[in-house]
């Protein structure tokens, strides 16, 4: 709700998007600020990179004013009406660099393991109806690794000559650059401010869309029927990654 209608916006010019975008961040914000803060930074700072045009920067002063209007909101309904005992966003300490080298791994193998088909087999008998999930399993950790180093990879082509977005870039290296982007930085972020994984469900979720239009593609150009091919991709997602990756582990 934040991030794609941004793009749709930057790329189409259509200003309903960007207010689907503002009012997503007011209501956010206005619940947990740290949470929005974590999503849009790594965002503004991908946006601004990635297009350097006047609409981008149009696009991102609106979501820092909502951002602003949302924090607005939240200290008002915090003071007024829900008054916290504990407010852990004023409450929260930079940690040691070791203590958050540990959570990064920590957190990053809890998404990487809960977010798998794996983890529904693990301790059954391995010739058992469960092994080809475990497998499968597998399979989507290391499409997920490869696509994080692909989006990085992109998104350094994309630095390095800026030119090139409009011209040798489709949309889903764009999108898989976001994920991978947004997914690394705020990795770092929650690592040293907040050991949450759900912070950064949002990459999460667009690494997992990556993934499955990547094997998409790959149907649809071995099949020419595009339904076969995507009840094939469904039933992959279905193997591969059935759960939501939301039992992160934060110890």
């Amino acid at each position: 709700m934040i991030c794609l209608p941004v793009i749709i916006y930057i790329q189409e010019s259509k200003k309903s998007f960007l207010c689907i975008s503002a009012l997503a961040v007011i209501l956010m914000t206005a619940e947990q600020p740290i949470r929005t803060l974590i999503i849009i930074a790594p965002f503004i700072l991908f946006i601004l990179i990635i297009f350097r045009s006047k609409t981008s920067v149009v696009s991102m002063l609106s979501i820092a004013v909502s951002f602003v209007i949302g924090k607005m909101a939240n200290d008002y309904l915090l003071g007024r009406h829900f008054p916290l005992k504990v407010d852990y966003s004023q409450a929260s300490l930079l940690i040691s660099p070791d203590k958050a080298i540990d959570n990064l791994f920590i957190i990053l193998k809890s998404i990487l393991v809960y977010s798998s088909s794996s983890s529904l087999a693990v301790g059954s008998n391995a010739i058992g109806i469960l092994t080809p999930f475990y497998f499968m399993g597998l399979l989507y950790i290391l499409l997920f690794i490869a696509t994080i180093v692909y989006g990085l990879k992109i998104f350094l082509y994309i630095l390095i000559d800026g030119r090139k977005t409009k011209t040798s870039i489709c949309r889903l290296d764009l999108l898989c650059a976001l994920g991978a982007t947004g997914f690394v930085l705020g990795l770092l972020l929650i690592s040293c401010l907040n050991p949450e994984g759900r912070h950064i469900f949002w990459a999460t979720c667009i690494l997992k869309i990556s993934v499955f239009a990547t094997i998409f593609k790959i149907f649809k150009s071995n099949i020419k029927n595009n339904v076969y091919s995507y009840s094939l991709t469904i039933a992959m997602a279905i193997c591969m990654s059935a759960i939501a990756p939301v039992l992160y582990t934060t110890k």
